[in-house]
């Protein structure tokens, strides 16, 4: 789980260069409080953000059921493709 995070970590860096943010290489918790005086909604990824501290930095070891990992995946990808909705930000 500690790459997907990494994965929602490089969304947001990419949608803050995206944004021209004078922060966009800046750490994760900068790239949240960008968007959030931006605009944009915020919780979730704050939330995301404290998993992968603990993904990064674990004191006890995590399994997740199968059924848990591909929900987080689901969710992941979910916040990523709101971050980017509704723009031309990377269109294929």
């Amino acid at each position: 789980m500690e790459q997907l995070y990494r994965v929602a970590d490089a969304a947001l860096a990419a949608k803050c260069q995206a944004l021209n943010a004078s922060n966009g290489n800046g750490n994760f918790k900068r790239r949240i409080e960008f968007l959030d005086r931006e605009g944009y909604p915020v919780a979730a990824w704050e939330a995301v953000r404290l998993l992968r501290n603990e993904a990064s930095h674990p004191t006890v070891a995590q399994q997740l059921l199968p059924k848990d990992a591909i929900e987080t995946v689901h969710f992941i990808c979910e916040l990523i493709n709101q971050l980017f909705a509704n723009t031309s930000d990377y269109e294929i």
